[in-house]
């Protein structure tokens, strides 16, 4: 196709997915080629995928800080978070109550929604102007007890750290359930899961670098939530169906890069952060910028910017970057998360997101920030706009 870069030279949404790196695609080819058997089948091809699977599981429960038997393969996070919110309940208890947040991603709102449609007692509690929730409606809502509480870690889209350590102590006081929804905090916050005190904890592998389609469900105690599926004995009999072993190796083969390499990657994050967030054009805003953020993301508004059209020349150009989430991509309304910290529309209009990844750089960084810089002056001459 004419026009179009055959390969992305800039890509800076990483939150979105994070390619795979060298050494996830040389796992990935080294398993392709293994001629691995069913991790079910008994014999020898059937052993060696069950031993690709349990290396896997391990590499993944390392960087997760939990026990590996506490950990179930699924296709992703919004398979995990779908089923926790449909399912889960205390031993003997009818269905809790659904207590969220206002910025959810939409496979947990989606979820919620469904659940309220059908009649449970659906509850949402709002979030400050830098998105971090009211811990006191937190309280309130789960002193009324059988609840389920269902809250990012990190917003994919602000890259806000919720306090995930307060609300499990408040759902631990009260004996409510909670379910973290941590697809953009594995890989970019050092984790202890099992210590952290949550029932269910939901991850999805690509957002690290593991291919599509791979993602893993921690339930500390399985009497709380029933088969993910029936009809077979795989993942411990908790969810039925042969195992998508190649995408569990690639996970695994992610998970034990970033384990090794996380320290490092934090600090380079944090100054590559600082150096862009302190070099965009003048008058751009960063949202969340005063609270503990991850330190790959930046939220920037570039006030009086058709973000949709700088989104679309920056593409041209080889700069690949968001103005959102990647499940809300295609929806013209402004994003539920800019709106819930006080964003007007326009100003959620003009929003976009920068995320790193581990492949990220100064310079990269250097020229994105330069590209975004004489884009706007671009459209700010052919239409009169300027960053205010």
């Amino acid at each position: 196709m004419s026009g179009m870069p055959l390969e992305p030279f800039l890509y800076l949404d990483h939150n979105a997915t994070s390619p795979p790196s060298e050494a996830v695609c040389r796992a990935l080819q080294a398993a392709l080629a293994a001629r691995l058997g069913n991790p079910s089948s008994p014999h020898l091809l059937g052993r060696r995928a069950r031993t690709e699977l349990s290396n896997a599981r391990d590499s993944v429960a390392l960087l997760a800080g939990c026990d590996a038997d506490r950990l179930l393969f699924t296709s992703g996070a919004t398979e995990s978070c779908n089923h926790v919110i449909r399912h889960a309940r205390r031993p003997n208890a009818p269905s809790p109550s659904i207590v969220t947040s206002v910025i959810e991603h939409a496979a947990v709102a989606g979820a919620a929604e469904r659940e309220s449609i059908a009649g449970r007692s659906v509850s949402t509690i709002a979030v400050d102007s830098n998105g971090l929730i009211d811990l006191c409606s937190l309280e309130d809502l789960a002193s009324e007890g059988n609840a389920l509480v269902n809250l990012q870690w990190v917003n994919n889209e602000i890259g806000v750290i919720q306090p995930i350590e307060i609300v499990a102590q408040i759902c631990a006081k009260h004996g409510v359930l909670l379910h973290v929804d941590a697809s953009q905090a594995l890989g970019k916050l050092t984790m202890e899961i099992d210590s952290l005190g949550a029932d269910f904890v939901s991850f999805s592998g690509h957002k690290i670098g593991a291919p599509m389609g791979v993602g893993a469900l921690y339930v500390r105690d399985r009497r709380t939530l029933p088969a993910l599926q029936v009809g077979g004995e795989q993942e411990n009999s908790r969810r039925a169906g042969t195992e998508n072993v190649i995408g569990i190796v690639g996970f695994g083969a992610a998970a034990a890069e970033r384990f090794a390499e996380m320290p490092a990657l934090i600090s380079r994050w944090t100054a590559l952060r600082q150096w862009f967030e302190s070099n965009l054009p003048f008058g751009a805003r960063v949202n969340a910028q005063f609270v503990e953020r991850v330190a790959n993301t930046v939220s920037a508004t570039f006030r009086g910017v058709d973000c949709a059209v700088l989104l679309a020349r920056l593409d041209q150009r080889g700069l690949y970057v968001s103005q959102g989430s990647a499940c809300h991509s295609a929806r013209p309304e402004p994003s539920h998360v800019l709106r819930a910290i006080g964003l007007s529309e326009s100003d959620a209009y003009s929003t976009m997101r920068f995320s790193f990844g581990a492949s990220t750089t100064l310079s990269d960084v250097q020229l994105a920030c330069a590209m975004v810089k004489s884009e706007i002056e671009s459209m700010s001459r052919r239409d009169g706009v300027a960053v205010a």
